[in-house]
């Protein structure tokens, strides 16, 4: 009996894949196979080749920094200085991304989760905060009780990218009640009297935060650290996030 070359083996074996509509699975989701450095037709490739895995994603490091919405896309952002909504009547900020250290948005998803069982959302008010912005609030405000002043040797804070200022939403969007607006000194402190719905509020935003890994603020209800400060300081431009 005459042997048939392999190679004919081969050309007749991908002839009838192809009129069945068969390819192999690299093909089938659009990825090149390998060069095969020279193979003789006929020879089987490596498993490896025709591997369809999904590409492992690179997990940022805590200490870098990421836009909060790539870790919770349901938490509101409302960045009160890249707007003139704010204490000092103009815009601060010329963006309009949150952005925070890895592990900080982490948490700040967390507490987010908590609330959400509760039939609320965070609301960011201020996240990252550049130090020109930190310099033009001291100015407008050089009131260490509400404003920190700048200091590029000892970076802290919003600067340093794990402390947040936040509220609560409804699940429509709509901000809750609280004690007092983003900004209000006057009615700011933790110890400020409060409704008996504006203490049912406060607490379900401080137990959450809380919970998550966050420090509250004594004299703004709204400002919140992460327990975790310890962060290279970084001078990031968040339209990059």
């Amino acid at each position: 009996m005459n042997r048939i070359p392999k190679e004919l083996i081969a050309v007749c074996a991908s002839v009838a894949l192809l009129a069945a509509g068969c390819v192999p699975p690299a093909e089938q989701a659009g990825i090149p196979l390998p060069e095969t450095g020279g193979q003789s037709a006929g020879e089987s490739l490596p498993a490896a080749m025709y591997t369809t895995a999904a590409p492992t994603l690179s997990v940022p490091a805590d200490g870098d920094f990421v836009n909060i919405h790539s870790v919770d896309a349901s938490i509101v952002v409302d960045l009160r200085y890249a707007t003139p909504d704010n204490f000092t009547g103009r815009r601060l900020y010329h963006f309009t991304q949150a952005v925070l250290r890895y592990s900080t948005a982490e948490k700040l998803a967390a507490a987010n989760a908590l609330l959400k069982e509760q039939g609320y959302v965070l609301k960011v008010w201020d996240a990252y905060r550049p130090l020109a912005a930190q310099q033009a609030l001291w100015d407008a405000c050089p009131d260490p009780n509400f404003v920190a002043p700048p200091d590029p040797d000892h970076i802290a804070g919003h600067p340093l990218g794990a402390t947040v200022d936040v509220t609560l939403c409804t699940a429509d969007g709509l901000e809750a009640a609280m004690q007092s607006g983003f900004d209000d000194f006057a009615r700011a402190a933790r110890s400020y009297p409060r409704s008996t719905e504006q203490e049912r509020l406060y607490r379900i935003l401080d137990n959450a935060m809380t919970a998550a890994g966050f420090v509250g603020y004594i004299k703004e209800w709204w400002h919140y650290a992460d327990s975790n400060q310890d962060f290279t300081p970084v001078q990031v431009d968040p339209t990059q996030y």
